[in-house]
């Protein structure tokens, strides 16, 4: 199965080469300021995520997305 790494962070690529791991990356296209934070930090790294997986998710079929 295909792995994707939806974002343009150099070091969650280093990190996931440095492990051996063959993926793909996509870099999600959506405005990271728009998401408010709200005082929970879970809260709002998981709002980011989630945006990031679904600017991406049209792109690539039956793949995983980190």
């Amino acid at each position: 199965m295909k792995i994707v790494l939806a974002s343009s962070s150099p070091r969650r690529k280093k990190i996931l080469e440095s492990i051996g791991l063959e993926f793909d990356i996509i870099e999600p296209k959506f405005d990271e300021e728009s998401v408010v934070y709200n005082g929970l930090p879970e809260k709002y790294c998981q709002v980011l995520a989630t945006k990031k997986m679904e600017s991406v998710i049209n792109k690539v079929s039956g793949s995983i997305i980190i």
